[in-house]
C-alpha cells in the first residue's frame, strides 16, 4: 500500500524536478547537495518511523500525534541541524565547490525542511496504527517521498535567496541560528535516555554522508547520459522508490527481530523479499510512465519502451540486491548489540542511492 500511496509524491516530485532540470544542470553546486540533503532527510524520518513502529508494536508508546512529536522532535532537530552541515561539507570537500556555499544551502534549506516533516511524520506514524494498519509496511515509502518532494524544492528556494546576499554573512546568520536551536533544544528537552540513539544514528549517518557524496558526484558526472535516456529529472525518486521499497524489507527486518529474535526473522525474510519485489512491479511502471508523461517539461525525448525497461529492470534489480543487503545489516546489528532501528534504514538508503545511479547506467547501457 506504502509504495502505491508513494506514486501519487512520485508524480509531483518528478513533476518538481522536470520543471527545475535546467536550473540545477546549470548549478552543478546545488544538484551535487541533491542526493545527499534528500536522502539525509529520508534517513532521519524513515528511522524515526522505524523506531515509532517498534515502539508501537511492543506497546510501550501511546499511538498519539502529540507523544511521538513530543518525544522525536528534539532528536529530529538535532539531527536534521547536525547532517545537513556535514553532508555540505562532505560534498563540498569531494567536489570542489565552495564550502561556504554548500553549507550555507544546505543549512537553510534543511531546516526549512525539517519544519515541515516533523508534524507530518509524526501525524502518518499514529494514524495508520490506529487504523489497524502495520506501520512498517507504508510508513518508509510515504515518507521517504514526502522528504523527497522537499528537497528539490527547497534546494532551489534557497539558492535563490542566497544569490542576493553575500555567502560569508549567510554562513554566520545560519551558524549562529542553528547554534541557537540546538542549545535551546538540549538546554528545554533534554536528552534523557537517547545517547545511545543519537550516538548510535549520528555514526551511521556519518557514514551516509561519504556515501551521499559520492552519489552527488555520480549524479553531477553521469547526467550527461541519464539527460540523452529520458530519466535524469526521474532519477530522485527512482532512488526513492527503491530505497523505499528496501526500507520496508529492513523496517519490518528489524521489528522481527526485536520481537522473535534473528532465528525465526531469517525463516520469514524470503517471503518479505517476495512481498516487496512483487508489490513494486506496478509502483515502477508508474513511476516510469510519470517520467515519459513530463519529459517534455525536463526537455528530452526518449522512446517509451526504452524508459520503461530502464526504470523496470534496474529497479527491481536494485530492490532485489539491496534487500540481501537489508538482511545482512539487520543481522550484523542485532549480533553486535546494536538497535537495527537506529542505523540499518539510514545505512541501507543511502547504500541504494550510491549504487542505484551507476547500476541505472549500467542498465541503460545493455538497453540502448
Amino acid at each position: 500500500m506504502g509504495l502505491h500511496t508513494a506514486n501519487v509524491g512520485d508524480f509531483f516530485n518528478i513533476l518538481l524536478m522536470a520543471t527545475f532540470t535546467k536550473f540545477l544542470v546549470e548549478r552543478p553546486e546545488a544538484l551535487a547537495l541533491l542526493p545527499s540533503l534528500a536522502a539525509m532527510r529520508g534517513a532521519i524520518v524513515t528511522s524515526m518511523a522505524s523506531r515509532v513502529s517498534t515502539s508501537l508494536h511492543l506497546g510501550v508508546l501511546e499511538a498519539s500525534t502529540v507523544k511521538v512529536l513530543k518525544r522525536e522532535l528534539p532528536t529530529l532537530i538535532v539531527l536534521a541541524l547536525s547532517t545537513s552541515v556535514y553532508a555540505a561539507i562532505i560534498v563540498a570537500l569531494s567536489s570542489g565547490y565552495p564550502v561556504s556555499v554548500e553549507v550555507s544551502i544546505a543549512a537553510l534549506s534543511g531546516f526549512i525542511s525539517i519544519l515541515f516533516l516533523a508534524p507530518i511524520s509524526a501525524y502518518i506514524a499514529t494514524l495508520g496504527f490506529k487504523r489497524n494498519l502495520d506501520p512498517d509496511r507504508y510508513m518508509a515509502p510515504v515518507l521517504t517521498v514526502i522528504g523527497d518532494i522537499s528537497t528539490s524544492p527547497t534546494i532551489v528556494a534557497v539558492v535563490l535567496l542566497l544569490n542576493a546576499i553575500p555567502y560569508d554573512e549567510a554562513i554566520i546568520a545560519l551558524s549562529v541560528s542553528y547554534a541557537s536551536i540546538a542549545l535551546f533544544f538540549i538546554l528545554i528537552r533534554g536528552f534523557p535516555g537517547k545517547k545511545r540513539l543519537l550516538y548510535e544514528s549520528l555514526s551511521a549517518l556519518g557514514i551516509v554522508g561519504f556515501l551521499e557524496a559520492y552519489a552527488g558526484n555520480s549524479l553531477v558526472g553521469y547526467s550527461t547520459i541519464l539527460l540523452a535516456v529520458g530519466v535524469l529529472h526521474a532519477i530522485p525518486s527512482i532512488m526513492e522508490d527503491v530505497g523505499a521499497a528496501v526500507s520496508v524489507t529492513a523496517s519490518k527486518l528489524s521489528t522481527l527481530s526485536h520481537l522473535y529474535g534473528m532465528q525465526d526473522t531469517l525463516k520469514m525474510t524470503p517471503a518479505i523479499v517476495s512481498e516487496v519485489l512483487l508489490g513494486s512491479i506496478t509502483p515502477l511502471l508508474v513511476l516510469s510512465g510519470i517520467a515519459i508523461g513530463t519529459a517534455g517539461i525536463a526537455g528530452v525525448s526518449a522512446p517509451v519502451l526504452q524508459v520503461v525497461s530502464i526504470v523496470l529492470i534496474s529497479g527491481l534489480l536494485g530492490i532485489f540486491i539491496f534487500s540481501i543487503m537489508a538482511l545482512s545489516l539487520v543481522y550484523l546489528s542485532f549480533s553486535v548489540g546494536v538497535d537495527p532501528d537506529n542505523v540499518v534504514v539510514p545505512l541501507l538508503t543511502s547504500i541504494v542511492d550510491a549504487l542505484t545511479i551507476p547500476l541505472i547506467v549500467g542498465v541503460s547501457a545493455l538497453l540502448v
